[in-house]
């Protein structure tokens, strides 16, 4: 098996998602956590829960 550094991976990762997807999407999805740290970077949780059980069923930070 051949092995690749993460930098090849993310690079390789990139190209499949660009020639497979369109360029934009719009995602519905609940925002569960906001966090900023002291030098102005902000990040995100989103959430998707099953609206019959209210469990949990997709996760992604941002």
């Amino acid at each position: 098996m051949d092995s690749l550094s993460l930098l090849e991976l993310n690079a390789l990762v990139r190209r499949s998602l660009e020639q497979c997807l369109p360029d934009e999407y719009w995602i519905q999805a609940e925002l569960s956590d906001v966090r900023s740290n002291t030098t102005g970077h902000c990040y995100l949780e989103f959430v998707q829960k099953d609206p019959r059980s209210n469990s949990l069923v997709a996760k992604a930070r941002g």
